[in-house]
């Protein structure tokens, strides 16, 4: 299903990533600003909540979880250390291809790595999230 943000078709559902990891959703940000109306991504109604949006248009993709009542994060997946894809499990995100972890934050918690997951600062307004991609 399609579903519209702000006049721009927002975001598209893929079908069978769910029992990988995150839902995950394409979403087309409009500029460097990406507005979720959470009613529309039930998966972050709850603490623990997550989902990955993968950027129409871009190779990249930003996992947003829901990590207080009123508190979320967003962080790109891709581990610094060679590119590999993060995996969110268990509070952390955790590097499959030489074990890095990250905090939920995006905190480097273990090598590795040496740096910390790219993170977007968010700002929460009660029915919806904004995500500042600069």
């Amino acid at each position: 299903s399609t579903r519209v943000a702000g006049g721009i078709a927002a975001g598209v559902f893929l079908d069978g990533c769910a029992s990988a990891g995150p839902t995950v959703y394409r979403y087309t940000p409009a500029g460097n600003i990406i507005d979720l109306y959470l009613n529309w991504y039930p998966e972050l109604y709850k603490t623990g909540g997550a989902v990955e949006l993968m950027l129409t248009g871009t190779d990249k993709s930003i996992v947003v979880v829901r990590v207080a009542i009123d508190r979320f994060t967003a962080v790109s997946p891709v581990c610094m250390h060679q590119g590999c894809k993060v995996a969110l499990k268990e509070n952390l995100f955790r590097c499959p291809c030489h074990g890095s972890r990250y905090s939920l934050e995006g905190a480097l918690i273990a090598g590795p790595s040496e740096k910390p997951l790219v993170s977007y600062r968010t700002e929460y307004r009660e029915i919806s999230l904004r995500i500042f991609l600069t």
